[in-house]
């Protein structure tokens, strides 16, 4: 059997270890593997990827096929409808009776256009055999992606075709697609896989080479960084969803520790929110530093030097599809201090006795120097919010969003993650004890 694997890209990041690991964990339990081919849409970080995949003994080539990468939502749909017939074409060089099309995060909203190649493929008769990995979905709280999506792939990516299989990561994703048409037996639940931790783990490195690592980006960037302050590493990519400025504040409140957030937004939508948090830090308004992420060679260390030497690993994401970074931080054999998240129901577990603590959320008064403007405020950013949304929502849903608001803007405190990222800076500017 032929494996080929797609995906947008490999850059670093949770995605792109999953497909890397899924690989080596298949190749040792399989024997049947005759080649591997990776098909994504950029070149960057590619080259590592493959020298991962050089040890598992099965020839791996890597196609790169730029129509696959992110795509714009100003897009016209004209010219997604006309990419979507071109690459519908292009992937029928990788039809094959003895291949199996593995493809990761089809349908999240970064190429409605591959999405709709996709569906229109599965729905064939004679199409390949698919495994659809989701990770993320679209309709969990990726607005723009969704109305994407739809303008452009239609109302239902999830094809149903004979040879079309799912793959989820959580319980609770599972049973989200259980409620759908698609057949149960076709619908699968498979956990991230991890690769072993070494024998004894990694040393723990030397403090002071991170610490004058860290000190020479900031003064190079013109951050705070603080050399004596506890070092608390949020490994990310810095997306709304990641709740940064939430971690910063915590940082602020917890005596100025050091928070360092390894990697700045690449698209057009994360790039508002992640030069937000880029102010943040480079106003002193964040104790710590922002994005060095890919550059710690630079500076004489690794991100494993990073991640393995920090006081704490840290997490105020409010959405995950796994939460492999909270997982990592056992394998890293450091501290965990995380927002609790739903994904975490099914491997609370594997947390018993180890120093992980979490919270489930952080309240904060309304602003003390204009309560009234900042509920004012919030109800009208949230009722845009809504009506932006439009027919995406389900029947009765406004209904509810709009007592839920109310409900919201009727209490003493409101909790942090629910600000607006522009509230957030304001209090994460203007805190003082």
């Amino acid at each position: 059997m032929r494996l080929v694997v797609f995906h947008y890209h490999l850059l670093p990041g949770g995605v792109t270890d999953v497909i890397v690991h899924s690989i080596q964990a298949v190749v040792r339990y399989r024997s049947d593997i005759e080649s591997i081919r990776l098909v994504c849409g950029r070149e960057e970080n590619t080259w590592n990827v493959v020298k991962q995949l050089d040890e598992i003994g099965v020839p791996t080539e890597l196609d790169i096929i730029p129509e696959l990468d992110y795509t714009s939502p100003a897009e016209p749909v004209g010219a997604g409808l006309a990419r979507a017939d071109a690459l519908e074409k292009r992937l029928a060089a990788y039809r094959d009776d003895d291949t199996l099309w593995w493809i990761h995060n089809y349908h999240v909203g970064k190429n409605p256009a591959f999405t709709l190649a996709l569906c229109k493929i599965a729905a064939e008769s004679g199409s390949p055999r698919m495994v659809l990995h989701i990770h993320d979905f679209p309709e969990c709280a990726r607005y723009e992606n969704l109305a994407y999506l739809t303008r452009v792939a239609g109302d239902s990516p999830y094809p149903a075709g004979p040879h079309v299989h799912y793959v989820v990561i959580n319980e609770r994703d599972r049973a989200a697609l259980a409620q759908t048409q698609i057949p149960g037996e076709r619908i699968h639940l498979l956990v991230n896989p991890l690769p072993e931790s070494p024998a004894g783990g990694m040393e723990r490195p030397d403090r002071g080479q991170i610490v004058d690592a860290c000190t020479r980006f900031a003064e190079e960037s013109g951050q705070r960084f603080r050399p004596d302050a506890p070092l608390l590493v949020y490994p990310v990519r810095t997306i709304r969803r990641k709740n940064v400025l939430e971690m910063a504040l915590l940082a602020r409140l917890a005596d100025d520790a050091n928070l360092i957030v390894t990697l700045p937004g690449v698209s057009d939508s994360e790039r508002p929110y992640s030069n937000l948090v880029g102010e943040a830090f480079a106003t002193g308004a964040a104790c710590g530093i922002w994005s060095l992420g890919r550059r710690e060679h630079e500076y004489g260390i690794s991100f494993e030097a990073l991640t393995h030497g920090a006081d704490a690993i840290v997490s105020s994401s409010v959405q995950e599809g796994f939460g492999l970074l909270f997982i990592n931080a056992l394998r890293w054999r450091v501290p965990l201090f995380a927002r609790y998240l739903s994904v975490l129901d099914g491997v609370i577990e594997v947390f018993e006795g180890y120093p992980a603590a979490f919270y489930t959320g952080l309240a904060v008064p309304f602003h003390s120097s204009s309560v009234t403007s900042a509920r004012a405020y919030l109800r009208m950013r949230y009722t845009e919010r809504f009506d932006a949304l439009g027919r995406l929502l389900p029947q009765g849903a406004r209904a509810r969003l709009d007592e839920q608001l109310e409900q919201l803007l009727a209490n003493e405190t409101v909790d942090f993650s629910l600000l607006p990222a522009d509230l957030q800076y304001a209090y994460l500017r203007d805190a003082r004890d």
